[in-house]
């Protein structure tokens, strides 16, 4: 196949998938030579085994970094940092995009981002909706009381009750609107840990309280 064929092909699909090779009708071994020497002309872009995109000028949909986090690994959901500043709870612009999975911890560097994700037992995997991102393709991404909740309990090891000040002064949380007290503390029972209880109690005094009376 031609790359001018293939890329008429593929070029309105957000991602390039294994499926989507699959419906070419091509022979595979072939086809993956081609893949191969497209990728090392700077035509096709690898994200990982499987998953592709055509390069920048050649593709008619640019899908959002948060798409093709969700593309990588499955099932996964943006949380911990990248939602906390999506949700503008951490002030910082975060270049490096973060999801939570049930499957084994990964890393991909790409030419479209970094994407990290942290596993969780299958238990904890909860509390992240459907949203729609600037293209309108479905993202799952954390609601505002998991993605704290995530980032509390994967960090643990940072966090001390008998250290208020941590929350403000080291990661400069804010008492963002977003955030529901009895959410965020039903959410804390599921979890089960004692550690994290205290911790999310100290958050709810000190930022959350604090700042309503302020």
């Amino acid at each position: 196949m031609r790359y001018i064929d293939f890329k008429k092909k593929v070029r309105n699909y957000p991602v390039i998938t294994s499926a989507l090779l699959a419906t070419l009708r091509e022979d595979e071994r072939i086809l993956r030579n081609q893949l191969s020497r497209w990728q090392k002309q700077g035509l096709v872009i690898q994200l990982k085994r499987g998953l592709y995109l055509l390069n920048e000028q050649d593709r008619a949909i640019q899908p959002s970094r948060f798409f093709l986090a969700n593309q990588l690994v499955f099932p996964s959901y943006i949380s911990l940092e990248t939602a906390l500043s999506f949700y503008h709870i951490i002030p910082e612009a975060v270049y490096q995009i973060t999801s939570v999975t049930t499957t084994r911890p990964a890393r991909y560097e790409t030419p479209e981002g970094v994407f990290s994700f942290r596993s969780i037992k299958a238990s904890l995997f909860f509390g992240f909706e459907t949203i729609k991102d600037e293209r309108g393709y479905d993202i799952f991404m954390a609601e505002p009381e998991k993605a704290l909740l995530d980032f509390f309990y994967l960090n643990m090891r940072l966090f001390s009750p008998e250290d208020p000040h941590i929350f403000s002064a080291s990661y400069r949380f804010s008492a963002d609107q977003s955030l529901q007290i009895e959410r965020l503390q039903n959410y804390t029972a599921r979890f089960g840990s004692p550690k994290l209880q205290k911790i999310v109690e100290l958050f709810i005094d000190e930022i959350l309280i604090e700042a309503a009376h302020a």
